[in-house]
């Protein structure tokens, strides 16, 4: 009896063998880098939100009788990869035009309702901060015997200094409002237009009108604009509305309130003439604080830009689906086709 001859493979054989492990190995791959795709923007919001200056006890509002005090407590934490060396001040609290928060130093803080002075005490005014690491810090706030009633504010500045250790340049921030009321007043809640201005007219773009409101009360309140273009005759071109303010007016700051407007007739526009611009502001419930009109010319025909097309929203998880249903599909058309191969192919030499 002769020994078995070894198979031998013949090169389709080999070919198709190596185009399975091939296929094999590349469907791994793909796999895995969609599955990293998926998962990547998950990982990094979460980085994102651990990483930081954070900040508990954010704001302090209370109520306090002449004569009293009260303690303040904070905890201060670094989500860094560096250390901060950190410090905590007692300033006074300033607002710009877009509602953001301003620490104002003794000199630069002239508000009549400021609180700065009543901010006696902070235990920890300088620390490291560690990566990782918290620090709790208590601010003291005394109300002097002789305050009138009415409210006060303040803030407590806490900011890194520049270090090598991190970006260079770079420093961080967090502002703790400090507002004090002392009880026994009534809230005054009102305030002036100082400035309306108009955009130059510029067929093809909105028409910007830029709002300038003062807080000119006793206490903080959120406010939204209204601004209205009509002609002599009272007929109402455009009627925009802003939102409401995401943060308090300060007495006695200002706040900017910017409308586009562009004509409710997109075809008509605005024909050749003089023109009312209206801008009013009020509170959340409508009360009104104050208007004020400013005049229009229109040398000649605006027309208003071209509506634009609304986005369509992308489902991810349809995509999602449909790359990997078209992956499962394009691995059973190549595997079809490696096992059709290898049926076709002729084995060489053996049998008994």
């Amino acid at each position: 009896m002769s020994r078995p001859q070894p198979r031998l493979l013949s090169r389709r054989d080999k070919y198709g063998g190596t185009l399975q492990r091939f296929l094999l190995r590349f469907s791994a791959v793909i796999l895995f880098v969609l599955a990293f795709v998926v998962a990547c923007p998950l990982a990094t919001v979460s980085t994102a939100n651990a990483a930081g200056l954070g900040v508990t006890g954010s704001i302090l509002d209370v109520t306090m009788p002449p004569g009293t005090n009260h303690v303040h407590t904070m905890t201060i934490s670094n989500g860094f990869t560096y250390a901060l060396d950190m410090q905590v001040e007692a300033r006074g609290l300033g607002q710009g035009l877009d509602g953001s928060y301003i620490p104002l130093a003794s000199g630069k803080d002239q508000s009549p309702q400021s609180a700065l002075t009543y901010i006696t005490q902070i235990d920890k005014t300088a620390f490291r901060l560690e990566p990782g690491s918290e620090q709790v810090v208590k601010a003291t706030v005394d109300c002097p015997s002789d305050a009138t009633p009415g409210t006060r504010y303040a803030c407590i500045y806490i900011h890194s200094a520049a270090s090598g250790e991190g970006p260079v340049g770079v420093s961080v921030a967090a502002i703790v409002p400090v507002v004090v009321m002392v009880p026994g007043s009534t809230r005054i809640q009102i305030g002036d237009i100082t400035g309306l201005t108009v955009s130059e007219l510029k067929s093809g773009e909105p028409i910007e009108i830029l709002t300038t409101f003062k807080n000119m009360g006793t206490y903080h309140y959120k406010a939204m604009g209204h601004v209205t273009i009509k002609d002599g005759a009272g007929d109402v071109f455009s009627d925009e509305e802003t939102e409401l303010t995401s943060s308090s007016i300060i007495p006695p700051f200002s706040r900017l309130f910017a409308a586009s407007c562009v004509p409710a007739d997109p075809d008509k526009g605005l024909p050749p003439g003089e023109y009312l611009v209206v801008s009013k502001v009020t509170l959340e419930d409508g009360t009104v604080l104050d208007v004020e009109t400013t005049g229009l010319t229109v040398p000649e025909w605006y027309k208003p830009p071209a509506p634009e097309k609304e986005p369509r929203e992308i489902d991810w998880v349809l995509v999602v689906i449909g790359i990997l249903a078209g992956l499962v599909l394009l691995i059973i058309i190549m595997y079809l086709i490696v096992r059709r191969f290898k049926k076709r192919a002729m084995p060489v030499g053996g049998g008994m």
